[in-house]
């Protein structure tokens, strides 16, 4: 497949490395008005990567964040616009294992939000095999949500108070975020859709995990797995595809899972059509749960 890679996005996506935007919450056109006690936040992108020897780069441009102020359970004051510019482009491919990038911050008056809307003016999926899917070309298509934004929940809602500081990490599982079509192999796809797929976690409120796996190596010494998946589940859940949160490893056998809300979790790893189990861990506000897999 043709290479569509111009230098205008080249420029883009370069910048977007050195650039991370400062956004008044009142720039938007959309702010309610009211009190002006106000906090502040940052929305980071992280990612769920699907098979690490696929991709290379898996690139969604943002020009558009907004966030909903709850009054009380029933009643919505409106939409407040954090970011309205760019395009911001932001690789998801090399956001794994803890790694974050900030695409969007500025003030909000004091109250609870629980939603907010991604708004995207295109992408582009290289794969290693050399092809490479672009909106610019038709070959990534985005749906009419681009438009109007993709919804987020929140759940619970962020809690801004005043003068206080909130993240909120949305962590894109690239395996539903870019759909191939046709869809039994992304290797040979004519074209992709892209559809964000996104779990969004307060950072405040949640926790992470920290896991390695590790194999003997035959000589009864344990070593570490590169490029294992890890998958994070609801304490009891059999279905890997019911995963809270999903990882691979690096190159020392270990993955970071960030945004994790204090319960119990189970962990299953996987590689070279080997799975192991641990079950039963606990995950606790501002810390690390630390574990280890065993594969066979």
């Amino acid at each position: 497949m043709k290479r569509h890679r111009s230098a205008a996005r080249l420029l883009i996506a370069a910048l977007s490395l050195l650039f991370v935007p400062a956004c008044s919450s009142g720039g938007g056109g959309d702010s309610p008005s009211g009190s002006s006690r106000t906090g502040s936040i940052e929305i980071l992108a992280t990612d769920a990567p699907f098979d690490a020897t696929l991709i290379e780069r898996a690139v969604v441009d943002v020009v558009k964040v907004r966030m909903n102020k709850a009054t009380d359970e029933n009643t919505k004051s409106g939409w407040i616009t954090i970011f309205d510019g760019g395009p911001i482009s932001v690789d998801l491919n090399g956001l794994r294992n803890g790694i974050t990038q900030a695409f969007a911050n500025g003030d909000l008056p004091v109250g609870s939000y629980s939603q907010l809307r991604i708004h995207l003016s295109g992408g582009e999926l290289e794969l290693k095999n050399g092809n490479v899917y672009s909106s610019g070309d038709g070959t990534l298509k985005l749906p009419s949500a681009s438009t109007s934004g993709y919804k987020v929940f929140l759940d619970p809602p962020v809690e801004i108070s005043d003068g206080g500081r909130e993240q909120i990490v949305l962590d894109f599982a690239l395996s539903k975020t870019f759909s191939p079509v046709p869809a039994n192999n992304a290797e040979t796809a004519t074209s992709f859709k892209l559809h964000p797929n996104i779990r969004a976690a307060v950072m405040s409120i949640s926790g992470k995990m920290q896991v390695v796996v590790r194999r003997d190596d035959g000589t009864g010494t344990l070593v570490g797995v590169p490029d294992a998946t890890v998958h994070v589940l609801p304490a009891g859940e059999l279905d890997l595809a019911n995963a809270i949160a999903t990882s691979i490893t690096d190159g020392t056998g270990s993955a970071t899972i960030l945004g994790l809300y204090p319960t119990a979790y189970d962990v299953v790893a996987e590689e070279g059509g080997v799975q192991a189990r641990v079950d039963g861990l606990d995950v606790v506000t501002g810390e690390a749960t630390l574990s280890e897999v065993v594969l066979p």
